[in-house]
């Protein structure tokens, strides 16, 4: 009993902060298949029922417990930088339902494979999950199953990884559909997907400062200016004000100093002047800001965002 108190003190120390329960249902997750937490004990039990096999138990899920920290605190000192930041990525997008299928690949596909499967992994879960908005129970099975089958090696090469996401995946058509009407509500979501559009327009930029902000051009809170022009113009506030077109991003202190300001006051003192970031240039000239203003600029942006976001 004392020696596997040891060996379990050691997996607590390991994981440190990160929730036992959650790390032991994504273990069996990625390694057995799809269980409730309620019944997660029940089936260890089944599994874990003699003294060789709970040291057995023990050793494993130290190891597992070691690859699982370092994927959810996206260690520099396990990962290249390069892996940790599409892991950040990903993140963004949904951490819970991906940590299976990325605990049973990243220990078992080949270190070259890792970049274009985490490529991978965050088209398919940005169409899908973040944009199209569809069933997330189903991933957690498909992911399971996958990260089951690449332990086992039935699912080793990439083309067959991708074929299989292939097959649930979000087509071009309908992802630039939905996101032609997407409203995002996200701040962290919104954030990344204007990051990533801003990349692709200057790809030789410095990595982003934290000090990048989110920016609404046409307020949540409009000014006495911004009412009048809204009830001159007939504009459906509701209908515009979270679309990604109707967003964009700026340096420090300025969004803040911008805020509720009227769009031509806006374009002259913040738009025009954050010459470092290329996703405001189209906003340096504009006369007007109404729904046909903004879905222009969302039409553009879904137009890049199917290049983005490849699958």
């Amino acid at each position: 009993m004392n020696d596997a108190k040891d060996k379990w003190d050691e997996i607590i120390n390991i994981l440190g902060n990160i929730n036992l329960n959650n790390f032991l249902r994504h273990y069996w997750l990625s390694k057995y298949g799809v269980v409730n937490q309620t019944y997660l004990m029940n089936e260890l039990e089944k599994k874990v029922n003699t003294k060789k096999a709970v040291f057995d138990f023990l050793d494993e899920i130290k190891s597992e417990a070691e690859v699982y920290e370092s994927i959810f605190t996206k260690s520099n000192e396990m990962w290249r930088s390069e892996v940790v930041d599409l892991i950040d990525d990903l993140f963004v997008i949904s951490k819970n339902i991906v940590l299976p299928l990325l605990l049973g690949a990243l220990q078992n596909l080949p270190e070259k494979d890792h970049k274009r499967f985490l490529e991978l992994c965050i088209s398919f879960m940005f169409r899908y999950l973040a944009i199209a908005e569809r069933e997330s129970k189903e991933l957690e099975s498909l992911f399971s199953k996958m990260s089951i089958e690449i332990r086992n090696g039935r699912l080793k090469i990439f083309s067959d990884i991708k074929e299989r996401l292939l097959k649930i995946h979000v087509d071009d058509e309908t992802f630039r559909s939905i996101f032609m009407n997407k409203d995002i509500r996200t701040v962290k979501i919104a954030k990344y997907i204007l990051r990533k559009i801003e990349v692709s327009l200057d790809p030789t930029q410095e990595k982003f400062s934290e000090r990048i902000t989110l920016e609404h051009i046409l307020p949540k809170n409009p000014d006495s200016e911004w009412k009048e022009y809204i009830k001159e113009n007939g504009i459906k506030k509701d209908e515009i004000i979270d679309k990604i077109g109707n967003m964009t991003l700026l340096m420090g202190s300025a969004n803040k100093q911008a805020q509720n300001k009227f769009f031509i006051e806006k374009r002259n003192n913040f738009y025009r002047k954050m010459t470092k970031l290329k996703i405001n240039e189209d906003l340096a000239n504009i006369q007007t800001w109404k729904e046909a203003d903004v879905m222009k600029r969302q039409e553009f942006f879904a137009d890049k965002a199917i290049k983005i976001w490849p699958i």
